[in-house]
């Protein structure tokens, strides 16, 4: 199902919100909860959640980019605190 769907379903659209608006919200918010937890089950939510959000925008919207953005920071973190080679290079992608 298309996003559009989705939000004229739901009735977001009705709201003046959109799906990747809500999606990219839960985001920070669970990036705040996992920085002050500092677990790593959370990181994995907040990366996941990032994931949701870039697949769920379509490429030519404004906010596609404050996604991948976030998406980098959060693998990045997740780097910093395994040191897995794999996050870095996905967060150097993610750039890109």
């Amino acid at each position: 199902m298309k996003a559009a769907e989705t939000e004229q379903e739901s009735g977001l659209g009705r709201l003046g919100v959109t799906f990747e608006e809500i999606i990219g919200k839960m985001e920070n918010m669970l990036k705040e909860h996992g920085s002050s937890l500092n677990s790593d089950t959370d990181l994995e939510e907040v990366i996941q959640t990032a994931r949701d959000a870039v697949e769920a925008t379509p490429e030519d919207h404004p906010n596609r980019a404050g996604w991948l953005n976030n998406l980098g920071n959060s693998l990045g973190d997740r780097y910093k605190r395994t040191g897995a080679m794999a996050d870095l290079e996905e967060a150097i992608q993610t750039a890109r």
